[in-house]
């Protein structure tokens, strides 16, 4: 029975703590843990050293760190458990399924492209887009393509910026991206600077729909992908969420039921 206990502890804790590292993945505070985790080897080998000033200077540094952790990370904490209440899943997104969330984009992208219009739609992923939510009109609607043709329509007071998918939902549209200047093609435009420039800082996808050449492109990790068909928007999507939140195949989570069962003798 003990051993069972055991292997609930570890897996609990082990869930635990990939929650916490998907949510702090490719922000601010994974660079401000790296710092504290210097400082802690730093005080370490001080002391091994002997050297009684250094030590005691970066101890009280640590300390001061530790106390104000709640504050430093304050947004990382609030995002996650408001993710937490909204989404006891964990690894899907709140309001809409993924595969549901990629279907409407990549249809309403295809509109927009036999229409000539422009158009630039990010998708959040683990890296908290916030700061730049802010910049637009919240609208916390549901995801549509109805919704997304009528922001990107020519003359609407919100179609020169972005729309932020988050958990399924259109949290703002009218959103200032932060621009590339990693650009080797200078025929660009703003949207797909802008698309490259937000896939440089954060995990997220970003479609953008040119209204000159009329095609479609996919912003991720810095890389420009197209031109891409609707149902190439969709795939790409998808692998991207399964993939980076541990649900493919060869995701975390897959990894480690199989390796659970195998050790069981469940599954060989």
């Amino acid at each position: 029975m003990r051993v069972w206990l055991y292997v609930l502890d570890v897996g609990l804790f082990a869930l635990i703590a990939y929650y916490v590292y998907i949510n702090i993945r490719n922000t601010q505070a994974i660079q401000l843990i790296k710092g504290i985790l210097v400082l802690f080897a730093l005080n370490m080998f001080a002391q091994y050293l002997g050297l009684w000033i250094v030590g005691r200077v970066l101890d009280t540094v640590i300390t001061a760190l530790i106390v104000a952790i709640p504050v430093i990370f304050q947004p990382e904490l609030r995002r996650a458990l408001w993710r937490l209440g909204r989404n006891p899943r964990l690894f899907e997104p709140a309001d809409g399924s993924i595969s549901e969330v990629a279907s409407i984009v990549a249809e309403a992208a295809g509109h927009l492209e036999s229409l000539g219009w422009g158009a630039l739609i990010a998708l959040e992923l683990e890296t908290g887009l916030e700061q730049y939510i802010s910049t637009g009109v919240t609208l916390n609607a549901k995801c549509s393509t109805h919704l997304i043709e009528c922001v990107f329509m020519p003359g609407s007071p919100l179609h020169d910026g972005a729309i932020v998918i988050e958990d399924g939902k259109i949290a703002a549209a009218g959103c200032f991206l932060p621009l590339s200047q990693n650009i080797a093609d200078r025929d660009l435009g703003s949207r797909h600077r802008a698309a490259l420039g937000l896939s440089e800082v954060s995990d997220a996808v970003v479609v953008v729909v040119s209204e000159e050449r009329r095609s479609i492109s996919m912003a991720i990790d810095g890389t420009l992908y197209g031109p891409l068909r609707p149902e190439e928007v969709r795939s790409m999507i998808v692998a991207r969420f399964s993939r980076q939140r541990g649900m493919g195949e060869n995701g975390f989570v897959a990894r480690t039921a199989k390796k659970l069962l195998q050790w069981l003798g469940v599954e060989r």
